[in-house]
């Protein structure tokens, strides 16, 4: 029974998908073929798609899905890219609509105004933009195996050693003794405006894990910004976003680098701010830590969120400053790749939005 939260980063594992108990014929009507589309009705994802590419014979899809399947002229994978384009989302977040949230269905979805050239061409279309998608998810998948690499040499490290030419360090520490922890201002988004002399307002939507991004901008006038000086975000910042703290993809984490700055703390995020700059690396991993979430009790009123006594009471053991500067030393070479990754993503995304643009704009 494939679900919303089966589809993780664009492909589903199928020997993860739970089964459903029924009598087959009666699921029929909602079987998955390879080339079917399944959209997303309600909630967060609403309007997010999926192509089916290869699926089990038996497989299903949930009542809160819809499917699309392709009439035999019109190439699946190219009406799976329309779908995923700026025109898409255009009309589709017109045609959301619900009082507690939006949601679709599918008489909305055949209101859609699809261009369609002729099969050879959607082919032709198609292909390009595949290769373009496989090329941004090449280099994602590289940016992730580096930050595993990262928590690799931590935990090699510092994770498992108690001595340090022969001094122990078992002393539970915690991280006020090398850092000083902050909360965001609440900027009004009344105040929020666009374009130039503005600065970016750094908020639990921009932060992923191991990454800042800045695809939904939030900027407050520079004028204005020089009264929260003490919220101005410095590189090596460590920044947690409190709400929603994990998500599909991992723990919401990031460290800030040159190209994000100048930018504020909102709140709702946690700034980490290292006292000694060889520590900023420390502090970046150990909050990756699954010691670290492990110990935080998140708290739940319409949202999962984590508190500040979570940063201030959590305990670990303080390796000795040698050790310290020893790993931020190691892990600088993994910092500038991790660095080129990131502009390499950056560049492939920029790419594929340049083809997509295209493609459906008669332009490719």
């Amino acid at each position: 029974l494939l679900r919303i939260t089966d589809i993780q980063n664009g492909a589903v594992d199928w020997n993860s998908v739970p089964y459903c108990h029924a009598e087959r014929q009666k699921l029929v009507s909602a079987r998955l073929s390879r080339g079917d589309i399944v959209f997303a009705r309600t909630g967060a994802t609403t309007g997010k798609s999926f192509l089916i590419r290869s699926c089990p014979d038996d497989a299903v899809f949930a009542s809160y899905l819809i499917r699309v399947r392709p009439k035999s002229d019109v190439d699946p994978a190219y009406l799976a890219h329309f779908f995923d384009s700026p025109d898409y989302w255009q009309q589709i977040s017109l045609k959301a609509a619900g009082a507690a949230q939006p949601g679709v269905n599918a008489s909305k979805l055949k209101e859609l105004k699809v261009p369609l050239p002729p099969p050879a061409e959607q082919k032709r279309i198609a292909a390009i933009l595949d290769q373009a998608d496989a090329l941004r998810r090449l280099r994602r998948r590289a940016l992730d195996r580096l930050n595993i690499l990262g928590q690799a040499i931590f935990q090699e490290m510092i994770g498992e050693i108690r001595t340090a030419g022969g001094e122990r360090y078992d002393r539970p520490s915690s991280l006020l003794e090398i850092s000083d922890i902050l909360i965001g201002y609440p900027f009004k988004s009344s105040n929020y405006v666009e374009g130039a002399g503005t600065v970016r307002l750094c908020r639990g939507a921009n932060i992923l894990p191991g990454l800042i991004d800045w695809s939904d901008l939030a900027c407050y006038p520079s004028v204005e910004a020089s009264e929260f000086a003490s919220y101005d975000l410095d590189i090596g910042d460590v920044v947690v976003a409190m709400d929603r703290p994990w998500i599909s993809s991992g723990f919401k984490v990031a460290q800030v680098n040159e190209d994000d700055l100048p930018s504020l703390l909102v709140q709702r995020v946690a700034r980490i701010r290292a006292r000694s700059a060889p520590d900023r690396d420390f502090i970046y991993f150990l909050l990756q830590n699954p010691a670290f979430q492990r110990h935080c009790k998140p708290t739940e009123t319409t949202v999962p969120h984590i508190s500040p006594k979570d940063f201030r009471s959590f305990k670990f053991i303080l390796p000795p400053p040698k050790l310290r500067h020893a790993f931020g030393a190691a892990i600088s070479g993994v910092r500038r790749n991790v660095a080129f990754a990131r502009a390499s993503g950056v560049w492939a995304d920029a790419l594929f939005q340049s083809l997509q643009h295209r493609a459906f704009t008669g332009q490719l």
